[in-house]
Formats: C-alpha cells, sequence, structure tokens
C-alpha cells in the first residue's frame, strides 16, 4: 500500500489516502472534511525499510581487520 498526504485548500485541513501499489493514482481526490477537490499533494518521506542484521563476528576477528590509523608525514628540513 502507497500512502499519500493532501491539503485541502477550502478547509486547510490534511488527510491520507491508501492507495494498492498496482492501482493508479487519483488525479483529483476529494477531502473526506469537505468534499473539495481543491487539495494539494504533500511531499512525504518514504518509509524506512527493516534492516537485517548481519552476524556477529568475535572481537579478535573484527581487530585483524581494522585500518590502522595513518602515521603523520615528517616533513623534512629545508
Amino acid at each position: 500500500m502507497t500512502q499519500y498526504a493532501y491539503h485541502c485548500w477550502d478547509c486547510k485541513q490534511q488527510f491520507t489516502v491508501q492507495h494498492p501499489a498496482s492501482q493508479t493514482i487519483p488525479t483529483h481526490p476529494t477531502c473526506p472534511h469537505c468534499g473539495s477537490t481543491r487539495v494539494q499533494e504533500l511531499a512525504t518521506a518514504a518509509a524506512p525499510r527493516p534492516v537485517e542484521k548481519a552476524p556477529v563476528e568475535s572481537t579478535r576477528s573484527k581487530q585483524a581487520h581494522m585500518r590502522q590509523p595513518r602515521q603523520p608525514r615528517r616533513r623534512s628540513a629545508l
């Protein structure tokens, strides 16, 4: 399901509409509060996807793969 947020210019209310992914978005949704078609789609953030946890490694294998810090360059005496 895809969720879209809208703002109604007549009653100044915000509302959301859910559409199945297979269905097309209606060009003029109506406000459920006042029935107006003077609505504007609001920008919304995408919902985060669940993250799969990586297998836990032992601390020895982590230390073996850690990058060593860079040593500062020595400046030559001029």
